[in-house]
């Protein structure tokens, strides 16, 4: 899991914004972006919502880094690309069912 004081830098960092810059944009102090990308400090909920926002992030994203989306796009992949390997099994524990019935 990523650290959310790094992500949250890691994203003002990619917008090419100072702490500064951040501080003025989302009305709150320089200390408390500071104590944020420090990790002194967890932004509340509240602060998580305005941070995603500004961002164009969801607050998985912001806390973990990762994108869900991604790992659902791997599953449909494998599923269109690998079909071949999913219908036999299927039909094998299928045929096993209806003969121990």
């Amino acid at each position: 899991m990523i650290d959310i004081s790094n992500q949250i830098k890691k994203l003002r960092i990619k917008k090419k914004l100072t702490q500064e810059d951040l501080a003025l944009l989302l009305n709150v102090s320089l200390n408390k972006i500071n104590n944020w990308e420090n990790g002194n400090e967890d932004p509340d909920l509240k602060q998580l919502l305005i941070l995603s926002e500004f961002f164009g992030v969801t607050i998985d994203q912001l806390i973990t880094g990762k994108n869900r989306a991604d790992s659902n796009s791997y599953l449909w992949y494998f599923i269109v690309k690998k079909w071949w390997v999913i219908f036999p099994i299927g039909g094998f524990i299928t045929w096993m069912v209806n003969i121990w019935n």
